[in-house]
Protein backbone atom coordinates (compact mmCIF):
# COMPACT_ATOMS: atom_id res chain seq x y z
CA UNK A 1 0.00 0.00 0.00
CA UNK A 2 1.43 3.32 -1.04
CA UNK A 3 2.31 5.26 2.24
CA UNK A 4 -0.23 8.35 1.24
CA UNK A 5 -3.00 5.60 1.10
CA UNK A 6 -1.73 4.45 4.45
CA UNK A 7 -2.34 8.05 6.11
CA UNK A 8 -5.71 8.20 4.73
CA UNK A 9 -6.73 4.77 6.44
CA UNK A 10 -4.88 6.03 9.70
CA UNK A 11 -6.86 9.03 9.65
CA UNK A 12 -10.16 7.32 9.49
CA UNK A 13 -8.55 5.26 12.17
CA UNK A 14 -7.73 8.17 14.60
CA UNK A 15 -11.34 9.67 13.77
CA UNK A 16 -12.87 6.48 15.34
CA UNK A 17 -11.06 7.94 18.87
CA UNK A 18 -13.89 10.64 18.94
CA UNK A 19 -16.38 7.82 20.14
CA UNK A 20 -14.37 6.77 22.97
CA UNK A 21 -13.86 10.69 23.58
CA UNK A 22 -17.41 11.25 23.47
CA UNK A 23 -17.82 8.72 26.08
CA UNK A 24 -15.11 9.68 28.23
CA UNK A 25 -16.40 13.13 28.42
CA UNK A 26 -20.33 13.47 27.77
CA UNK A 27 -21.95 10.27 26.29
CA UNK A 28 -23.52 7.84 28.43
CA UNK A 29 -23.02 3.53 28.06
CA UNK A 30 -26.37 3.19 26.51
CA UNK A 31 -25.94 5.86 23.96
CA UNK A 32 -22.37 4.65 22.70
CA UNK A 33 -23.64 1.38 22.40
CA UNK A 34 -26.58 2.45 20.64
CA UNK A 35 -24.12 4.64 18.14
CA UNK A 36 -21.71 2.07 17.72
CA UNK A 37 -24.47 -1.03 17.15
CA UNK A 38 -25.95 1.70 14.83
CA UNK A 39 -22.66 2.03 12.80
CA UNK A 40 -21.97 -1.89 12.79
CA UNK A 41 -25.20 -2.46 11.55
CA UNK A 42 -24.59 0.02 8.36
CA UNK A 43 -21.11 -1.98 8.35
CA UNK A 44 -22.45 -5.20 7.86
CA UNK A 45 -24.74 -4.25 4.93
CA UNK A 46 -21.79 -2.66 3.26
CA UNK A 47 -19.90 -5.36 4.16
CA UNK A 48 -22.58 -7.61 2.33
CA UNK A 49 -23.38 -5.32 -0.34
CA UNK A 50 -19.28 -4.95 -1.55
CA UNK A 51 -19.13 -8.29 -2.35
CA UNK A 52 -21.55 -8.60 -5.15
CA UNK A 53 -21.19 -6.07 -8.26
CA UNK A 54 -23.04 -3.28 -8.26
CA UNK A 55 -23.36 0.60 -7.14
CA UNK A 56 -21.98 -0.41 -3.46
CA UNK A 57 -18.75 -2.34 -4.87
CA UNK A 58 -18.04 0.51 -6.86
CA UNK A 59 -18.41 2.82 -4.45
CA UNK A 60 -16.08 1.03 -1.95
CA UNK A 61 -13.81 0.44 -4.46
CA UNK A 62 -13.28 4.31 -5.87
CA UNK A 63 -13.41 5.34 -2.57
CA UNK A 64 -11.60 3.41 -0.41
CA UNK A 65 -10.24 0.35 -2.20
CA UNK A 66 -6.71 1.74 -2.52
CA UNK A 67 -7.10 1.57 1.62
CA UNK A 68 -8.00 -2.17 1.66
CA UNK A 69 -5.07 -4.78 2.85
CA UNK A 70 -5.48 -7.48 0.47
CA UNK A 71 -7.28 -9.82 3.37
CA UNK A 72 -10.30 -7.18 3.63
CA UNK A 73 -11.02 -7.37 -0.15
CA UNK A 74 -12.57 -11.22 0.36
CA UNK A 75 -12.99 -10.74 4.15
CA UNK A 76 -13.86 -7.50 6.77
CA UNK A 77 -12.75 -4.82 6.86
CA UNK A 78 -10.64 -2.80 9.48
CA UNK A 79 -13.36 -0.52 9.99
CA UNK A 80 -15.74 -3.75 10.59
CA UNK A 81 -13.73 -4.97 13.15
CA UNK A 82 -13.00 -1.24 15.06
CA UNK A 83 -16.61 -0.89 15.61
CA UNK A 84 -17.22 -5.04 16.18
CA UNK A 85 -13.97 -4.17 19.28
CA UNK A 86 -15.70 -1.05 20.28
CA UNK A 87 -18.93 -2.25 20.96
CA UNK A 88 -17.28 -5.49 22.63
CA UNK A 89 -15.59 -3.10 24.84
CA UNK A 90 -18.08 -1.00 26.07
CA UNK A 91 -20.51 -3.45 26.29
CA UNK A 92 -18.32 -5.14 28.93
CA UNK A 93 -15.73 -3.34 30.89
CA UNK A 94 -15.81 -0.51 32.98
CA UNK A 95 -15.79 3.07 31.32
CA UNK A 96 -12.06 4.41 31.79
CA UNK A 97 -11.10 0.79 30.48
CA UNK A 98 -12.98 0.72 27.63
CA UNK A 99 -11.92 4.46 26.59
CA UNK A 100 -8.24 3.43 27.04
CA UNK A 101 -8.69 0.14 25.14
CA UNK A 102 -10.27 2.43 22.27
CA UNK A 103 -8.00 4.87 22.18
CA UNK A 104 -5.36 2.90 22.21
CA UNK A 105 -6.59 1.19 19.37
CA UNK A 106 -7.24 4.67 17.60
CA UNK A 107 -4.65 6.35 18.02
CA UNK A 108 -1.37 3.51 18.89
CA UNK A 109 -2.05 1.67 16.18
CA UNK A 110 -2.44 4.20 13.86
CA UNK A 111 1.36 5.82 15.06
CA UNK A 112 2.85 2.50 14.77
CA UNK A 113 1.82 1.91 10.93
CA UNK A 114 2.64 5.37 10.14
CA UNK A 115 6.21 5.74 12.09
CA UNK A 116 7.09 1.55 11.37
CA UNK A 117 6.27 2.17 7.81
CA UNK A 118 8.20 5.65 7.47
CA UNK A 119 11.31 4.81 9.33
CA UNK A 120 10.70 1.38 10.39
CA UNK A 121 13.34 -0.84 8.93
CA UNK A 122 14.70 -3.32 12.20
CA UNK A 123 12.24 -5.52 12.85
CA UNK A 124 10.36 -6.86 15.53
CA UNK A 125 8.21 -9.87 15.20
CA UNK A 126 5.86 -8.93 12.78
CA UNK A 127 6.76 -5.11 12.33
CA UNK A 128 9.15 -3.12 13.11
CA UNK A 129 11.01 -1.57 16.42
CA UNK A 130 10.36 1.70 15.75
CA UNK A 131 6.30 1.01 15.03
CA UNK A 132 6.33 -0.91 18.06
CA UNK A 133 8.11 1.60 20.14
CA UNK A 134 6.25 4.41 19.06
CA UNK A 135 3.24 2.25 19.76
CA UNK A 136 4.17 1.18 23.53
CA UNK A 137 4.90 4.76 24.29
CA UNK A 138 1.66 6.39 23.34
CA UNK A 139 -0.25 3.50 24.62
CA UNK A 140 1.37 3.81 28.25
CA UNK A 141 0.86 7.46 27.82
CA UNK A 142 -2.99 6.97 26.89
CA UNK A 143 -3.83 4.61 29.75
CA UNK A 144 -1.66 6.72 32.53
CA UNK A 145 -3.93 9.46 31.15
CA UNK A 146 -7.52 7.91 31.47
CA UNK A 147 -6.12 6.05 34.59
CA UNK A 148 -3.52 7.77 36.64
CA UNK A 149 -3.91 6.01 39.37
CA UNK A 150 -2.91 2.67 37.82
CA UNK A 151 0.42 2.95 35.92
CA UNK A 152 1.51 -0.49 36.62
CA UNK A 153 -1.32 -1.90 34.77
CA UNK A 154 -1.20 1.01 32.36
CA UNK A 155 2.18 -0.32 31.54
CA UNK A 156 1.38 -3.88 31.58
CA UNK A 157 -1.41 -3.35 29.16
CA UNK A 158 0.49 -0.99 26.69
CA UNK A 159 3.68 -3.87 26.79
CA UNK A 160 0.91 -7.26 26.03
CA UNK A 161 -1.09 -4.46 23.72
CA UNK A 162 1.93 -3.75 21.94
CA UNK A 163 3.12 -7.64 21.36
CA UNK A 164 -0.41 -8.36 20.26
CA UNK A 165 0.15 -5.46 17.73
CA UNK A 166 3.12 -6.11 16.06
CA UNK A 167 2.85 -10.36 16.77
CA UNK A 168 0.03 -10.70 13.71
CA UNK A 169 -1.37 -13.59 15.48
CA UNK A 170 -3.10 -16.15 13.14
CA UNK A 171 -5.80 -19.22 14.43
CA UNK A 172 -5.35 -22.38 11.60
CA UNK A 173 -3.86 -19.54 9.17
CA UNK A 174 -6.27 -17.06 9.94
CA UNK A 175 -4.63 -13.96 11.08
CA UNK A 176 -6.56 -12.53 13.57
CA UNK A 177 -7.39 -8.92 12.44
CA UNK A 178 -5.40 -6.37 15.52
CA UNK A 179 -8.32 -4.11 14.96
CA UNK A 180 -10.22 -6.58 17.58
CA UNK A 181 -7.09 -8.15 19.72
CA UNK A 182 -5.66 -4.83 20.49
CA UNK A 183 -8.66 -3.12 22.47
CA UNK A 184 -9.52 -6.60 23.70
CA UNK A 185 -6.02 -7.26 25.04
CA UNK A 186 -5.81 -3.95 26.23
CA UNK A 187 -9.14 -4.20 28.52
CA UNK A 188 -8.60 -7.54 29.63
CA UNK A 189 -5.29 -6.70 31.08
CA UNK A 190 -6.38 -3.16 32.19
CA UNK A 191 -9.36 -4.87 33.93
CA UNK A 192 -7.14 -8.02 35.77
CA UNK A 193 -4.91 -5.34 37.33
CA UNK A 194 -6.85 -2.56 37.95
CA UNK A 195 -9.35 -4.64 39.83
CA UNK A 196 -6.43 -6.71 41.80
Amino acid sequence: MAFRDEIARKAIHLASGLIPLAYWTVAEKWLVLCVISGLLAVAAVIEIARRRPGPVDRFVTAWFGAMLRPFERSGLSGATYVLLAGLITVALYPRLIAVSAMLVLSVSDSLASLIGGRFGQARFLGGTQVGSGAFFVSAAAICMLVLPSSPVAALAAAAAATIVEAAKFRVQGIPLDDNLTVPLTTATVLWLLVQA
